[in-house]
């Protein structure tokens, strides 16, 4: 079986500066499991505003937390 590269993805806001969008973490996590011959896993939060400290107020992050 192959390894496996877990990448979470959230941004803190819909409107994100350049270089920080889900897409590009997404992209990035994705090039380093491939130069790596990882299998790439994307856990995508979205754009998820939250005060709280709580990553199990963060559902997919809570999940994958679970998961570990």
């Amino acid at each position: 079986m192959k390894e496996q590269l877990h990448i979470y993805i959230r941004v803190s806001s819909a409107i994100q500066e350049d270089g920080t969008s889900l897409e590009k973490q997404k992209q990035d996590g994705i090039d380093l499991a491939e130069r790596n011959g990882w299998q790439p896993i994307v856990h995508d939060e979205g754009s998820h505003t939250s005060k709280s400290e709580d990553p199990f107020e963060r559902p997919v992050l809570g999940r994958l937390l679970l998961d570990m």
